[in-house]
Parts: structure tokens; C-alpha cells; sequence
């Protein structure tokens, strides 16, 4: 009786070695360019939350202030319980400071237009336009405040 045994010759082995090579090479640069893109990805989402938050945080600040006050590179908001919040534009940041807390904005430049109050002769700001940037590209936020129509109020310019 003959004795054989069933084997793979050397050549198909090979052959399977170099076709599972092939197929592991296309799913790790598939795995690799994912992961990339992923990130990617996050880092457009967490820039653009970023900015969601500071404008929702200077618009909520607008609505619950009783005066926006005009300052030398800076604007300060009171607050009916006479909290003050203040925004002050250094370089290309817009920094925002309330007690301890601090948050900043990547801008480009920021317009303030004032309005006087004829008895106090404060200048109140009626409007703040912001030139930032989300994702390398320059946006235009629009803030305004609206002042009761019992304070007497003067139009001026501002810059």
C-alpha cells in the first residue's frame, strides 16, 4: 500500500500568501484613510461648536443685559443684577471674562456701533458686527441690542 498525503504544493501556498498581502494592504489603507478623515472631521466639528457656543453665549448676554457699555478696545455688559461681563479684543482674539471664566474667539476685526444716552452721555452699543473665521474662511456675526424706547437715546457712529 502506498502511503500519500494531501498537501499544498509550495506554489499555491505563495500564491495565497500573496493574495491575503494584497487584501490586508487594501483594508489597512481603507482603515487608515477612515481614521484620517475622522479626525479630520472632528476637528471641523469641535471649531465650528466652538464658535456656536461663543456667539450663543454673546448673543444670551445681549438679550439678558440691561446696558452694553462702549469701552477703549472693549465692551462691557451689565446685567440687571449688576453683573458685569466683559469682552475685550486683543490681536486676533476676542476674549470674553465673567468672574473667573474666560473664553476667546479666533477674529478678524470687530465693529461697534453706539448710540449716546442723552442723561448719562454713556455710549451704549447698539450693534457689534464680528469678522471671524470658520474654517479658514471669514464669516460675519451680527449682534444688536435693543433698548427700551423710554431712554432717550442719541444716534452716533461708531468704529
Amino acid at each position: 500500500m502506498k502511503n500519500t498525503i494531501k498537501a499544498f504544493t509550495i506554489m499555491e501556498v505563495l500564491i495565497n500568501m500573496l493574495i491575503s498581502s494584497i487584501i490586508i494592504g487594501m483594508v489597512y489603507f481603507t482603515y487608515v484613510s477612515y481614521i484620517k478623515q475622522l479626525s479630520f472631521f472632528r476637528k471641523d466639528v469641535e471649531e465650528k461648536n466652538h464658535l456656536n457656543r461663543f456667539v450663543f453665549q454673546l448673543k444670551s448676554d445681549f438679550y439678558s443685559a440691561e446696558k452694553v457699555l462702549s469701552k477703549p478696545k472693549s465692551f462691557q455688559i451689565v446685567l440687571y443684577n449688576t453683573e458685569n461681563i466683559n469682552y475685550k479684543m486683543l490681536g486676533e482674539q476676542l476674549v470674553r471674562e465673567q468672574k473667573k471664566n474666560q473664553d476667546s474667539l479666533h477674529i478678524q476685526s470687530v465693529s461697534l456701533h453706539t448710540i449716546k444716552h442723552l442723561q448719562s452721555q454713556e455710549e451704549l452699543i447698539q450693534r457689534v458686527s464680528i469678522n471671524a473665521y470658520l474654517f479658514d474662511e471669514p464669516i460675519e456675526l451680527v449682534i444688536t441690542k435693543d433698548y427700551p424706547t423710554i431712554i432717550q437715546l442719541e444716534r452716533s457712529n461708531g468704529d
